[in-house]
């Protein structure tokens, strides 16, 4: 899903103003799905759902889920990459360079929100995913990083921190001040 936000106040400052947050959502969307060639309606559910947000908007996109699930696991057993590391390279690469593209033609500021560690059996996946969405954010002159991963797993790293877990799918919205708390360190 992505989401934009507008607000009265200076993008740079740290004042306690209210932002708006809307919600903009976008189903069944892989990082792989953002790539040139792909015409998948995901894709193009994506594009409609951008023309709706102004130019110049704060927006936080949030995909790479479903990739970690099932899309980089499947093809790494079906041979289309040699590995996990390069599987989660390869589209960590698609989705920075569909989001700096976003960037560019609307002139929006972008900022990144780490997939979450909710699965048990995804857990890992999403951990090396984040580790290189982070690193390929933080390289972009176009994007920022939600740094607040680590606080989403328990103090070993290992496991899901239960008091953001929903119902053994989704994440409860009582994660929002973790969000909010990134937010104010880059606004």
């Amino acid at each position: 899903s992505n989401s934009n936000s507008n607000s009265n106040s200076n993008s740079n400052s740290n004042s306690s103003s209210s932002v708006l947050i809307i919600p903009k959502l976008v189903t069944g969307l892989k990082c792989w799905h953002l790539r040139p060639s792909c015409s998948f309606y995901p894709k193009r559910n994506f594009e409609n759902v951008l023309e709706s947000i102004p130019d110049k908007a704060r927006v936080i996109f949030g995909f790479g889920e479903i990739d970690c699930r099932e899309g980089i696991l499947v093809a790494v057993a079906q041979n289309k990459y040699k590995d996990l590391a390069e599987g989660i390279s390869v589209n960590v690469e698609v989705y920075i360079e569909a989001l700096e593209e976003v960037v560019m033609a609307k002139n929006i500021t972008a900022y990144v929100h780490p997939i979450v560690p909710v699965l048990d059996p995804t857990r890992e996946t999403v951990k090396a995913f984040n580790k290189q969405l982070k690193r390929r954010v933080e390289a972009s002159k176009f994007l920022t990083f939600l740094d607040f991963f680590d606080a989403l797993l328990t103090e070993d790293g290992k496991d899901f921190n239960p008091k953001y877990a929903l119902d053994g799918t989704h994440m409860s919205p009582s994660y929002a001040h973790l969000l909010e708390e990134a937010l104010n360190k880059v606004w």
